[in-house]
């Protein structure tokens, strides 16, 4: 009995604490003001890539890394193993 009334308390004073996620706000917009969300580049999944590259050269593939350089396009670089040897294949990220 003693544990189910630890049980009870410990309840209440977590609820007592917690504050209903729908009860913050998401944005804090002013009345009136319309919200652009920030330009963001569509990249492909990781599965997409390496299916992509093994469709295209056949093989297992290794590993697949998205490469972010200073100048260009994102890029993934998968590596493929096939008949013993291998390759790596870079994936356009962008669609």
């Amino acid at each position: 009995m003693r544990g189910l009334r630890i049980a009870a308390t410990i309840t209440y004073l977590l609820g007592a604490w917690a504050v209903p996620i729908h009860a913050q706000p998401l944005l804090d917009l002013e009345p009136g003001s319309t919200f652009i969300p920030e330009a963001r580049e569509d990249v492909i999944s990781r599965e997409a890539a390496a299916l992509e590259a093994q469709a295209h050269y056949g093989g297992r593939v290794l590993s697949v890394e998205l490469e972010r350089p200073d100048s260009g396009p994102p890029f993934y670089r998968v590596k493929l193993l096939s008949n013993g040897n291998v390759r790596v294949v870079n994936v356009d990220a962008q669609r």
